[in-house]
């Protein structure tokens, strides 16, 4: 036993200063950027390590865009845009998305920012950007008063399990409401109020 131990002893020492004696590498990511006549701007970074590509969208609108007493539109726009288009259908960018080999589609928002993102197989690259922009083009005309109805409830949802009905849940609210001034757009919740 003894022995087991001091050979582990040394093999760590011995892993340790090979660590330290390596000279740090510089660290660099090379992209370009693109900003389309619609004012879209594009981040394009180019890794062969995979044979997937990742697609994200962000947008620049979040709760911090909204006024008090009017809180969570962004969190429900999020959700709106995340459903169908006219082009995809219900539930279109999704069945696409496993139809091609993708996965992780989801999406967030904060306060400053929306994002949409998922990975997919490099050759599909076209087909995600195409579904994105018929996404932001075309998903005006899907968004019903039932549809509405839903993802409000779903919302309202997402806000009890998540904030309401879990331990500590209303602590951001607390520190947020302490941190900021009442006019200043990070005083309120991402998620927004009930009311």
């Amino acid at each position: 036993m003894k022995f087991r131990i001091i050979l582990l002893l040394l093999c760590s020492f011995a892993i340790s200063q090979n660590i330290q004696s390596q000279e740090p590498t510089d660290f660099n990511v090379d992209f370009e950027t693109y900003t389309l006549e619609n004012g879209l701007n594009v981040i394009f970074h180019v890794d062969k390590s995979d044979p997937v590509v990742a697609v994200a969208l962000t947008a620049h609108v979040g709760s911090a865009r909204e006024k008090e007493g009017r809180t969570g539109f962004a969190h429900l726009f999020e959700h709106l845009l995340f459903l169908e288009s006219e082009n995809l259908g219900k539930g279109g960018l999704d069945k696409l998305s496993a139809r091609i080999g993708g996965s992780g589609a989801n999406g967030s928002t904060s306060r400053d920012r929306t994002n949409y993102f998922q990975t997919v197989p490099k050759d599909a690259l076209e087909k995600m950007i195409w579904a994105e922009a018929d996404k932001l083009g075309y998903f005006i005309n899907t968004v019903t008063e039932p549809v509405l109805a839903k993802e409000k409830q779903v919302v309202k949802n997402e806000k009890r399990q998540g904030v309401d009905n879990r331990p500590y849940g209303h602590t951001m609210y607390v520190i947020d409401k302490n941190l900021y001034p009442e006019d200043h757009p990070y005083n309120w919740q991402v998620i927004g109020s009930l009311e």
